[in-house]
């Protein structure tokens, strides 16, 4: 293929396939929820409230490291304005707030 194609041709396909190439399935690992940065209580709860797909495989529930990600970034904190201008640390981390 490359004997008919100018070098730039073939290093832009090149580049291409690795832009849209599929994911071996080791990057994106199984976790095991009792093993997760997350309690396995909130795991589990956000599996049946359907917030975090999860599987359940011989008593284990297991879920994508993709999806435990996504979970945890669509719960991100945002600390109060009054907090950051005062500098209250113990309010601005007790706060609670997610960003909507």
């Amino acid at each position: 293929m490359s004997d008919h194609l100018p070098s730039e041709v073939v290093a832009a396909l090149e580049l291409l396939m690795r832009h849209f190439a599929v994911p071996a399935a080791d990057a994106d690992p199984w976790i095991d929820a009792a093993k997760a940065p997350l309690p396995q209580r909130a795991i589990r709860d956000a599996v049946r409230r359907g917030e975090l797909v999860g599987h359940r495989v011989a008593h284990r529930l297991l879920v994508r490291r993709s999806e435990l990600d996504r979970y945890i970034e669509a719960h991100r904190v945002v600390p109060e304005a009054r907090a950051i201008a005062t500098g209250n640390v113990r309010t601005l981390l007790g706060s609670g707030r997610r960003i909507a």
